[in-house]
This record gives C-alpha cells, structure tokens and sequence, in this order.
C-alpha cells in the first residue's frame, strides 16, 4: 500500500511538470524553433489528456527537429514511465531511465527528473541503483519524503532477500526422532505432503536447544499435532475426561473430571505459508513462529494442567515462538530492541481480538524458564500494564476493562 500512495504521489508530481513545460517551451522561443515547440506543445497536450502512446511519438518528433530539446527528453521520461504503470514492461522501464539520464545530464539538480529515474529502477528491483538516486535526492533536497520512504522501503527488500535466503536454505542440525513423526494426525482431506512437510519443520524445531525440550514433552506425554484444514484457527487445547464408579458395573456412584489430554491443531495453511518463496520472509518467520506457539501452550498444559490461559503465557508463548524461529532461520536470538517490537505487538493484537478479556498474569514466565526454556529480556514484556499503557498512550487500543486497575 505504502509503494501505491508513494508512486501516485509521483505520477501527480509528472503531470505538474508537464503543465509547467508548455510555459517553459513558450518563454524559450529564441532556442527552439517555432515548429519544434509546437509540435511539443500538442505532446504536452495529449500527455495531460493521458495520451501517452501519442504524446509519446510528438516527443520524438520534437526530438528530431530540435536533439537538444531538454522539457521533451524530460517528459518522454514521464511518459514512459506511466506506460510501464500500465504494463509496458521492462522496455518502457529502460527508455524511462535512458530519457530521465539524458534529462538529468541537461539538469543535474532537478529533483523531480531524479524520482523518475529512482522510481524506474525501484520498478525493476534494481536497489542499489535506486538507492544510489535517493541518496542523490537527499543531497539535493534532505526533507524529500519520497525519497526517505523508499530508502526505508529499500533497506526492507533487501533485509527480505537475506532472510528468504536463509530460509531457503536451512540445513537439518539433527532429525527428529520417528515417534515424535507419529504423532502427526492430518485430518480427514488433507493431503500426505503435509505430514512430510510437518517432518521438516519438527525437526527444525528439535535443533534448537529450546525447541526439543519442548517437543520432547509432547513426545512424553503422546500429544497429537493434527494438521487441520487451512480454515481452521491454530491452537493447543486441554479436553477434560469425565471418570465414572459404578456399583456392580450398573449403578453409578461417583464420577470426576481431569485435564490430562493436550492436543495441538495447526491448519495446513501454515505449512504452505512458511514454504512459500512469493510471500515476505516476516511472514514465513511468522508462519513457523505458530508452530513453537501453540507447541508452548500445549507443553505448559502438560506441565501445569491447572492453569488458566492469560495474557502474560501468550505474549510469553509469542516471544518462545519468535526467538525459537528466528534462532533457527539467522543463528541468533532476537536483540532487545526487537523483543520490545514483538512484544508491544503482541499486546496489541491481543487487545484487539477475544484474547482482552483474558487475566493478565498467571505466573506464566517464571514457570517456564524453571523448565529450561530460554527467554531473552523478559524484563521488557513482564511489564504489560506498562505496555498497556504505551499503547494507549499512542491510540493503537481503546481501554480495556480488565486493565482498568492499571490506569491511574
């Protein structure tokens, strides 16, 4: 979306170029000839009209006229940049860039020629030459906003490319163990790839010291990790066994209830998700963060079947998932800073859906870390009405009534 808003920024700023051109032709009339402005004149008209195609062959019929015609090498710049807005391709591209370079060398500080220019190259995924134009416009002119997104949007794509990389090509440190491989349910529909696939991801997760200890305990306790339809939602949930005492094997005489069984369901929908190659790396980081998820939720079910959900155990299952998954992808834990990120993040999801009305604290990062999960900086997120607070304070979430102690 942010791209979309940045490039029709752009387009408004060609066609104001456009308009202020027919002034510039007329004022210059000593330098051009009166046919070569003319006929660059009836460009500029089709160019306002949208007239691209046409505009087009009036500019290079200017061109041929008068070669040194500098507003016609800079609106054919233009125009075929907005033919490759619509789908004209790599060439239109190229000519955009070969016309914006030809327009730059006749004015070497006209910032406007320079987005273009930027833009084309943004357009062919070439980021070292666009980041080398935005860093230009900013010499020229530091407050250009374009330009300071598309840097930002630069630094993205290329942070994206190294971790799509790395997730592309991870190494298997240590397979699973075959038991843990038969705990792997898929539900009535779903396709046996996914079970291979679901191979692959445990044992990615049984690598990092943090991720076995976890699966171990589901491995113990026999929890079934079905895979369910991309619709359904992922989640660990406790199902309560009724036990009954009959009287001669007929007549009921007591009963109770327990918590003993755990079972994990992920959609399949995440599986294609984190092997997706089109889709960001975040989001494939993301992906394999649900597993180790709804993984921590079953394994505090099984070491604490009393407990009750909370706030705190699901930003705390977030940032096991999170530091797990991204331990596994790039080799280290999440820094400080991006813990504070995640976390803030979480809360902020968490207010915004069913998950509000959850207590807050259930001794949840204490418990866990007695069990040999690492959690770096817990610190940060062990604050949460501090986060709340942030959150409020920033608009990013209305007052929650279960919060209301914390907002005085």
């Amino acid at each position: 979306m942010k791209k979309i808003l940045i490039t029709s920024l752009i387009f408004i700023i060609y066609l104001y170029i456009a308009q202020c051109s027919f002034v510039l032709a007329q004022s210059t009339s000593v330098k051009y000839s009166n046919i070569a402005i003319q006929t660059y004149n009836s460009g500029v008209a089709l160019h306002k009209e949208g007239k691209y195609e046409l505009a087009e062959q009036k500019y290079n019929q200017t061109l041929k006229l008068q070669p040194d015609f500098i507003e016609a090498k800079k609106n054919l710049a233009m125009v075929y940049q907005n033919l490759a807005y619509q789908c004209y391709g790599k060439e239109a591209y190229d000519k955009s860039i070969s016309y914006a370079k030809e327009s730059i060398s006749f004015q070497p500080e006209n910032v406007n020629v320079y987005n273009i220019l930027g833009q084309s190259y943004l357009a062919l995924n070439n980021y070292e030459k666009a980041s080398e134009i935005y860093k230009k416009i900013l010499s020229l002119n530091p407050n250009d906003s374009v330009a300071l997104q598309n840097l930002k949007y630069i630094d993205f794509k290329r942070s994206d490319k190294l971790l799509n990389e790395s997730i592309n090509n991870l190494k298997i440190a240590h397979t699973a163990p075959e038991e843990l491989y038969r705990l792997i349910t898929p539900q009535s529909g779903v396709d046996y790839i996914y079970v291979e696939k679901m191979k692959v991801i445990l044992d990615l997760i049984w690598s990092e010291s943090s991720g076995k200890i976890l699966l171990s305990a589901l491995l113990k306790n026999h929890t079934p990790i079905n895979i369910t339809n991309g619709y359904a939602k992922a989640n660990a949930f406790r199902t309560k066994q009724t036990h009954t005492f009959y009287l001669y094997w007929v007549i009921p005489i007591a009963s109770f209830t327990t918590n003993s069984s755990v079972s994990v369901n992920i959609p399949f929908s995440h599986i294609d998700n984190f092997n997706n190659t089109n889709i960001y790396a975040l989001q494939r980081i993301y992906n394999l963060q649900v597993f180790i998820h709804e993984f921590g939720h079953a394994f505090i079910g099984i070491k604490n079947p009393k407990d009750v959900n909370s706030i705190e155990e699901e930003i705390g299952v977030s940032m096991i998932g999170y530091n797990i998954a991204n331990k596994i992808i790039t080799d280290k834990y999440l820094d400080s800073a991006e813990i504070e990120k995640y976390s803030i993040a979480c809360l902020e999801g968490l207010l915004l859906d069913e998950h509000k009305d959850l207590p807050i604290y259930s001794g949840f990062n204490k418990k866990i870390q007695k069990y040999g999960i690492l959690m770096p900086y817990p610190e940060i997120y062990s604050n949460i009405p501090l986060m709340y607070k942030k959150l409020l304070a920033e608009k990013k979430v209305n007052p929650t009534p279960s919060f209301n102690a914390y907002l005085k």
